[in-house]
């Protein structure tokens, strides 16, 4: 009988990790290797899970800049987070290599990326104020497959979700699976 309210108390306790921004970071790590808090405070965080070897992935670079951009007037805060083995430098290297200017972390072990549901290099996911998962998935549909990509994309699937919850409507599902490199175990 004594063991009965330990165990509802560490379920309680993980409940709360999960689920809300009560917990002390995300399981992620800043580039100087301190725990840190991929989400923020703001009315949504638009975390971008990215691999510095993930050739889909560094191809949408420039679309992910110009989205953290626009998105940063309206109360809209945007992650780069790195969910492979790459160490610090080579997230710095990247980071430079491609012009991007966004708060990156580390997500080796991929507690962050199992919370918001992904499973590829580029994929975003859209947390709330609260920490919840509003949206998972594709950036847009520019990619069909490996290899294939089409010029422009016909459907903005990040775009839409972030445009509805601003307008406080639901968000949609992704309209087709994210195409990118698998993030495999931690």
């Amino acid at each position: 009988m004594k063991g009965k309210p330990v165990f509802k108390l560490c379920v309680l306790s993980i409940g709360i990790c999960v689920a809300g921004s009560g917990c002390r970071g995300d399981g992620v790590a800043d580039l100087n290797g301190r725990t840190a808090n991929a989400l923020s405070k703001t009315q949504a965080t638009v975390v971008f899970f990215v691999a510095t070897s993930c050739p889909i992935s560094n191809r949408y670079a420039p679309e992910v800049q110009r989205l953290s951009e626009t998105w940063a007037s309206l109360a809209v805060q945007t992650r780069l987070v790195y969910a492979g083995d790459e160490s610090n430098d080579e997230v710095r290297a990247h980071l430079l290599a491609y012009g991007l200017k966004i708060p990156a972390l580390r997500d080796p072990r991929h507690v962050l990326a199992r919370r918001a549901g992904v499973a590829v290099t580029p994929e975003a996911a859209v947390f709330n104020k609260d920490g919840r998962v509003l949206y998972h998935g594709r950036i847009d549909d520019r990619w069909v497959n490996f290899g294939v990509s089409k010029p422009e994309p016909s459907r903005r699937d990040l775009v839409d979700a972030v445009n509805a919850m601003l307008a406080g409507k639901p968000v949609q599902s992704p309209g087709g699976p994210a195409v990118g490199c698998s993030i495999g175990p931690p």
